[in-house]
Parts: C-alpha cells; sequence; structure tokens
C-alpha cells in the first residue's frame, strides 16, 4: 500500500511538473500581436506627385491630339468643298473624290493608331506607378514595424 501511495505522488508529481513546463513554454511561445495597418490607395495614388505630372502631360498631349484631328477634318472639309465645285465624272472630280477618300482612311486610321498608342502608354505608366506604390507602401510599412498592409480601395459605384 505504501508502495502505491508512494507511485501515485511520484505519477502526481511529475504530471506537475510537465503541466508547468508545458505552460511556462506556453507562455514564452506566444506570438506578438500582429500590427496591421491599412492604407487606402486611391488617397495615395492621387497624392503622386509623378501622377500629377503625368496628368498634365496627358492633358498637353489631348490638346495636341485635338489639333491635329481639327486639321485633319478641316482638310477633308476643304476636299468635300473642292469636290463639290467640280463636275461630276470629270477627270479632276475623280482625283478629287479619290483625295477625299484617301484623307478620310488616313484620318480613321491615324484616330485608331492615337488611340491604340494612348491605351498602351497610359498602362504601362499606370503599371510603373502602382509598382511604385506598392513598393513605398511596403517599406512604410516595414519601417514601422507593420505586419500585414491592407489595401483599401474606393467604392466606385459611389462615385457616379
Amino acid at each position: 500500500m505504501m508502495r502505491s501511495k508512494m507511485t501515485i505522488a511520484l505519477t502526481a508529481a511529475a504530471l506537475l511538473v510537465g503541466v508547468l513546463a508545458v505552460a511556462k513554454g506556453a507562455s514564452t511561445m506566444m506570438a506578438k500581436p500582429t500590427a496591421v495597418g491599412v492604407v487606402n490607395i486611391a488617397d495615395v495614388f492621387d497624392a503622386l506627385t509623378e501622377k500629377q505630372a503625368i496628368d498634365a502631360q496627358l492633358k498637353s498631349q489631348v490638346a495636341e491630339i485635338t489639333a491635329q484631328q481639327a486639321a485633319k477634318k478641316k482638310q477633308i472639309e476643304d476636299l468635300e468643298f473642292d469636290l463639290n465645285a467640280l463636275k461630276v465624272g470629270t477627270s479632276n472630280y475623280n482625283k478629287k473624290q479619290e483625295e477625299l477618300q484617301q484623307a478620310t482612311i488616313d484620318m480613321q486610321v491615324w484616330a485608331r493608331f492615337v488611340q491604340a498608342k494612348a491605351a498602351r502608354e497610359g498602362g504601362i505608366q499606370l503599371e510603373r506607378i502602382y509598382n511604385k506604390m506598392t513598393d513605398a507602401i511596403a517599406r512604410v510599412a516595414q519601417d514601422n514595424g507593420y505586419d500585414l498592409v491592407l489595401y483599401r480601395e474606393p467604392d466606385l459605384s459611389q462615385q457616379h
């Protein structure tokens, strides 16, 4: 009987030591709280000086393209005016009609080219700015000890 009491006491003591060791290990292994930051992408994007410079450049390009388009339209209008002054069926009329068709096609092709070029360049610039922005956000987060940064984008349905 004495022996079984001794075994029970030793087992209880070993169990207690084991529980205390696990509890102490768990307390030292507890993770620190996760520092979370939230960044509003639209606010950061709008505040970029580089974006403002690109907007100014884009406005200038739009003005230049608008002037070029007006000149092309004027050329077509002049050709139409000249064509209307000529007698239908003459060689001069046929030649002027070809010039008019060529100028119209040239303007349509030019307009498609300008649109495609603007879309391509805009996409490249937007990607470059976005990458710079996310790199800067990552640096600020690391410098300030944030473990996780969530990006908040504006609710576009509320902007219209």
